[in-house]
This record gives structure tokens, sequence and C-alpha cells, in this order.
């Protein structure tokens, strides 16, 4: 077998030399080019600059080496609207620019009385509408007043026809806190109606409220008031007092009963006389103003303390004491607590009718004989329960600014640069109402955040303001509570990193720490998140915590506040109104252009 042949080719030595030269050669001419390279790369320059709004100041800072300069700030003309001019250092190149709008201002707290009232015989169940103190006004509805027989003034001369009905009681208690949902039965008393000729009016009705048991308000009715007989007989009522509840029982006697006879005019003054004014008693509640008239009508009066009627501009109409055979016809007899101040603090004093006033005794009838003409009975002033009490709102927060992030490898020198501002909270002011001259409160809104932008690129938007709180529209308002505390929502947190999920913008009013993320508001106002961590001037992208986020609500006190009508009377009481009840919503923070290189 013939052996195979075959040509191996291979680098000469000499070959193999010449080439490891030029490789050496080439490495050689590369290495100042490497070194050139880093050496630059450790001389790049890095630093930032930062454009933001403080309290209506546009500030302008750079930060480079740790040293912080200003830089220039002035009026665009094309923009209108100041605006911060960027210069990059010598040697920066490759930005990164941050640009966030200004966030939304909250909206301002507020705080209204509420009202319910049940009157003339009503009855029902109140369910409380919010947690918070529940003030309550109870009265037992007056008597009726005696009747006379035609030809009264016949009857053995000197003898009476009829006698005024006492009031019913009149209770009053301190603001009570209840719980949302809490039931309270309610009764009103009607007023007492007249009987018929030659009978006692008849008694008026009780009123009460009652809850679980362990509260209770009860006003009991005024008695009726008694009558002569033509066969001179009297009708009256007997009353006999209860120690352990304050309460009288009535009976009323009627003619042909034991101990009705009036033959002498001595006897009728002894006994034509009226059913005791009504008593009380209540648990669980303490009462801030009470009272029982103690003064009984004698055969002869038509009109007692307390008893008047009002003009209509709730100016005291008064004869003084109606003696016999007096023209004062039809006068109540009423409960001197329930005056023209207490009804329109409960906000009822629109509902009564002056006539027949509430819980008041309506007055006996009078001789048909004498000048005065023919008279009639009128029926007691109804019995009346009024519920009050104080709702309170926290304001809703506002929006954050949007954030807008872009690189950019170069950026010309004298680079305008706009941050918007942040939106305004809303407020309250006094304002004067020309019609009347008389101050009262009015709410502006909250205004939205300007938008952020560097020359020619997008804008990012602002945030929307928060809206104004309605009571009537639920979502116009964070939270609505009492006593357990209401608090202004926080505003929104913009999205510029880091973002942490337990950190909000601004504070809403009595906003905590636990709620935020980082401070205890306890006032009524919504504050305005800083820009800077610490709230320092520039600082690095990483601390950047409240460029555009929105401002916090505001609040009103969640205590039972009494405003009564007093802070509609000059600009003093309703400024002092205003500081004590309604918060303000906080400022939006100011947007920012952040430039980092």
């Amino acid at each position: 077998m013939e052996k195979s042949t075959r040509n191996i080719f291979a680098f000469s030595l000499a070959e193999a030399l010449i080439t490891l030269l030029i490789v050496a050669i080439i490495t050689l001419a590369t290495i100042p080019v490497i070194t050139k390279k880093h050496r630059n790369k450790l001389n790049t320059k890095h630093g930032y600059f930062a454009c933001y709004w403080v309290n209506g100041n546009l500030i302008s800072r750079y930060k480079e080496n740790g040293n912080i300069t200003s830089g220039e700030v002035k009026y665009d003309d094309e923009n209108e609207r100041y605006g911060c001019v960027f210069n990059p250092p010598a040697g920066a190149r490759n930005y990164v620019v941050t640009v966030v709008g200004g966030g939304g201002g909250g909206a301002s707290g507020y705080a209204e009385d509420k009202y319910q009232a049940y009157t003339d015989g009503e009855s029902g169940v109140f369910n409380t509408p919010v947690s918070t103190e529940y003030q309550f006004l109870v009265a037992g509805a007056g008597g009726a007043g005696g009747q006379n027989e035609d030809n009264c003034h016949n009857t053995k001369k000197g003898f009476p026809c009829g006698v005024t009905a006492t009031p019913g009681a009149v209770l009053v208690t301190e603001p009570t806190y209840f719980a949302k949902g809490s039931k309270f039965t309610v009764v009103t008393g009607k007023g007492g109606e007249p009987a018929g000729p030659s009978k006692a009016g008849t008694c008026g009705g009780d009123s009460s409220v009652t809850y679980n048991n362990n509260y209770m308000l009860f006003a009991q009715g005024g008695g009726g008031g008694s009558a002569h007989e033509k066969a001179e007989k009297c009708s009256y009522y007997q009353n006999s007092f209860n120690r352990n509840n304050s309460i009288y029982n009535r009976k009323r006697l009627m003619p042909g009963d034991t101990y009705t006879s009036c033959r002498e005019k001595s006897t009728a003054q002894g006994r034509m006389t009226t059913g005791k004014p009504g008593g009380y008693e209540y648990k669980g509640f303490k009462l801030a103003r009470y009272r029982v008239e103690t003064s009984m009508p004698m055969w002869y009066e038509v009109e007692k303390n307390g008893a008047y009627l009002l003009d209509d501009q709730w100016k005291i109409t008064s004869y003084g004491y109606a003696q016999r055979e007096a023209c004062n016809r039809s006068r109540p007899y009423r409960n001197s607590i329930m005056n023209k101040s207490l009804m329109s603090e409960f906000n009822i004093d629109s509902l009564e009718n002056q006539l027949t006033p509430f819980a008041s005794g309506s007055s006996g009838d009078i001789d048909s004989g004498t000048s005065c003409g023919n008279n009639f009975v009128r029926t007691g002033g109804p019995g009346v329960v009024a519920i009050k009490w104080h709702e309170s709102y926290g304001a809703l927060g506002g929006s954050a600014g949007r954030t807008l992030q872009q690189s950019f490898a170069e950026l010309p020198q004298g680079t305008m640069v706009f941050p918007g501002r942040g939106g305004k909270g809303g407020y309250a002011i006094p304002y004067k109402n020309l019609l009347d001259q008389n101050y009262y409160v009015k709410s502006y809104d909250a205004t939205r955040g300007e938008d952020s932008y560097v020359m020619n690129y997008p804008h990012a938007l602002g945030g929307e303001a928060a809206l104004s709180i309605d009571p009537a529209r639920s979502f116009t308002y964070y939270v609505q509570s009492g006593v357990e505390g209401t608090s202004g929502q926080d505003g929104e947190l913009a999205g510029v990193s880091p973002k942490k999920n337990n950190t909000k913008g601004g504070a809403g009013g009595m906003s905590k720490i636990s709620q935020n993320g980082y401070i205890d508001n306890n006032n009524l106002y919504g504050l305005t998140r800083e820009v800077f961590k610490n709230n320092q001037v520039i600082s690095s992208f990483n601390n950047i915590v409240g460029a555009g986020a929105g401002g916090g609500g505001g609040t009103a006190p969640a205590k039972f506040v009494l405003t009564g009508s007093s802070h509609s009377q000059n600009q003093n009481a309703v400024q002092q109104y205003i500081d004590s009840n309604i918060g303000k919503g906080g400022d939006g923070s100011s947007g920012i252009v952040f430039i980092q290189w």
C-alpha cells in the first residue's frame, strides 16, 4: 500500500516576530487615548439646579461640589410670567430635566347648625344623622281657659265666668354627645281644648324625648282654667303633687262632685282656680335652662306675668294685670322662658302662632255682658320639641401637579424655565350685605396650580383645585363627623421619586402624622407641603418631597358651637366666628424645574 503525502503550512519564526512587533506598536499608540478618556470621565462636572416658588418669591439655585449659588430670575415678555435663566456650567453635559406642575389648593372647611322640630301633637323617631353633640328644647302644651255660660253676667253679682289656664313646663338641655344612628322617641302635646259652656278647659298635652331608657326629658302640659255654671256651681281642677317625680296629678272636678259649690263670692274666689303649671322630669341629661311658672291665675285675672302678645317686630304689647271686667281679651299666659332669643336659637320662632304661643295657657272667658262684647276661649299653646346640633365638614385636599422627565445631551445658555405656582387654598371672609347692612360669611373657592415647563418644551399641568363643600353633595367633602373628630383631607403627592406610600401632600386640618406620614397638624387649617426635605433651598433629587403636592383641606370644629344669630351683626363678630370655626385650605406646593447633570 502506498503512503499518502500532504503539505503542512506555518509561520516562520521571522514572520511571527514581525507580527508581534506590529501589535506592540499599536498598543503603545492607544495608551494615551485610553488614559485621556479616563481622565476626562473623572473630570466631568456633576450638579443640579432648581427653580421654584416660595411665599411669592421665585427661587433659583445651583449646587455643585457642595457649593450653593443663586441663579438669575427675570420677567419674560413672551410668556408673560417670571422664570429662571439656566446657564449650563462649563463642562456640564447629559442633562436630566424633571418638571412638576404646581399643586392645586385645598378647600376651606365648613360648619353649620342643623335643626329638627316637632309640634302640636306630632310624634316620631329622630335618628341622629352624625356623631356629635345634640341639644334639646322640650315644652309641654298649655291648658285651655275656662268657658262661661251665656249671660254669665246675669248670675250673682261678682261671680266669675272663666279663668286663664296655665302654661306647660319648658326644658333646655346642655349639649350632649350621641353617636350616629341613635334613635330618640319624640312626643309633643297638643294645646288644651275649651270644654264648652260652664266647663273647665282641658289640660295641655305632655311633651317628651326618650332614648334607650337611659335618657329622658318630660315636660308636663299646663292645667285648664276653671269655669262658673249658671246654677252657681264651679268646674275646676284639683292638683296633687308627686314629690318623687315633680309632676302634678290632674283631676278635673265637675258640677255635682264634692266641693264644687261656689254660692258665695268668697267661696268663688277660693274655688275658681286653675290647674297648676306643668312640672317636669329628666334623666341622663344636664339642664342648661328650665322654667315652671309658679303663679296661678285667680278668677279675676286674664293675664299673668309672662302673658303677653308680640307685635310683628317681636316687641311686647302688654297692658299689665287685667282686672275684673277688663277688655284685655284672649291673652295667653306664656311660659316666660319661651322668648324670641330662645326660639331663634332653636330656629322655631317662625313656627309660632303668637295668638297661641308655644307652651302657653289660653285666657279664660270674659262676661259677654260687658262693654267688651262677647269673647271666646282659644286652645292652649301647642307643645314643641326642637333639636339642634352642629355638623362640621372636612374639606378635600388639592390634586397634585403632573410630572414630566426628559434627557438632553446639551442645553443652550440662557435656557428659560417656568415653574408653576401652587394654587391658593379656599377661605372665608366677612361679607357685608348692602340690603340689610349686616355682615355674613362669604366663602371663596380654591384655585388650581399653574403649569410648569422649559421654554419650547411640553407643559407639566398644574393640579386641580379641591371642590368647595356643599353639604347636599357628599362628594364635595372628605368627612362629616362630630365630637369624635373631623379632619380635612391630605393633598395628593406628585409623582416625584422617591414616592413613599405613607407620605401625603399638604396635611389636612386636624390631620395626624399617622395619617399623612410627616406631621401632626393640630389646627383647623390645611397645610402646604415643603418642596425640599427639611425646608432646604436645594438638595439632591432624592430629597424633593413635596414639589407639586396638593394643599391640605381645611376643616371645622368638631365640638358644638352655639353661633345663634350674633355672628351676622358686625364685621368683627363675623371675623371672630370665621377664625374660630372655618379652617382655610392649604395652598398647593410650588411646581419645580429640576435639572441634573
